[in-house]
């Protein structure tokens, strides 16, 4: 089992492993080279103590095999699938929709999936302690553990009224009626709805420089640390650090319309 500090040559060595044979297993997969803590490596070796395969148990789902061949080692993989599981999770809300799916079971990746299903029919910041919510998820199961998920479906009840959005077979999102749900983008960049504070404005004052000068953007007042989501769908065409605007990312839409996210402490 991989401990603290360990390599794939740490390891190796301690058995007397030829460095030319751990140099080869690197150049077949440079994964190797990044082994993580409670991941397994086995070997077998030949009747002359050479290394014949070596295996690694990367996760619960997969494993990479590399067996000897005339110039070197050939990777093959394996990977394990799960039970899919559909359960129901129902709550009511109290505090903030967000805790109270928590409590009901939910992850933040599913909470987050909720909220965007559901965005062009509800505003979350105005749901009342009291409101109900059933949500429909099919979760891949693995020894025991969850994998992934999928949102399948959602009823939210709202002031005696219910809102659906329910998947279908292409993947998007429909009311009971058959209407799609979809408008193109989500409103928020964020699981949670923050509050503006500063939006779009050709002639805005700086609060930094105070200077007026086109705010060609939205500013959300957030804790530090908070995730940020992408939109809509795309292909990230940038991702890095820009000056002021902190950690950037573009992405590139088949609307085609550019979205840029910058993440900053104090714009």
């Amino acid at each position: 089992m991989v401990s603290t500090g360990d390599t794939l040559s740490s390891i190796l060595n301690q058995y007397g492993i030829d460095m030319g044979d751990i140099a080869q297993l690197s150049s077949a997969d440079k994964e190797l080279r990044n082994l993580k803590i409670g991941q397994q490596l086995s070997w077998t070796l030949t009747a002359d103590g050479d290394l014949q395969s070596l295996t690694w148990e990367m996760s619960r789902r997969e494993t990479r095999t590399y067996t000897r061949v005339d110039n070197g080692f050939k990777m093959s993989s394996e990977l394990q699938k799960g039970d899919w599981v559909n359960s129901v999770l129902k709550g009511t809300v109290g505090a903030s929709f967000v805790s109270s799916a928590r409590d009901a079971g939910l992850t933040s990746t599913e909470i987050s999936a909720v909220i965007k299903a559901m965005q062009w029919q509800m505003d979350f910041r105005k749901l009342k302690k009291g409101d109900e919510f059933s949500v429909l998820m099919s979760r891949e199961m693995l020894d025991g553990k969850r994998e992934q998920s999928q949102l399948l479906g959602v009823r939210l009840r709202s002031d005696g009224k219910d809102y659906y959005a329910i998947r279908a077979e292409d993947g998007k999102f429909y009311d009971r009626n058959g209407t799609g749900l979809a408008k193109g983008f989500m409103r928020f960049p964020t699981a949670r709805q923050f509050r503006v504070s500063s939006n779009f404005n050709p002639r805005r004052l700086n609060p930094v420089t105070g200077r007026v000068a086109p705010h060609r953007g939205v500013d959300f007042a957030m804790p530090q640390g908070t995730p940020v989501l992408a939109v809509g769908d795309g292909e990230v065409v940038v991702a890095k650090r820009s000056g002021a605007a902190g950690i950037t990312s573009r992405s590139a839409t088949a609307a085609p319309i550019p979205l840029a996210t910058c993440t900053c402490v104090s714009c």
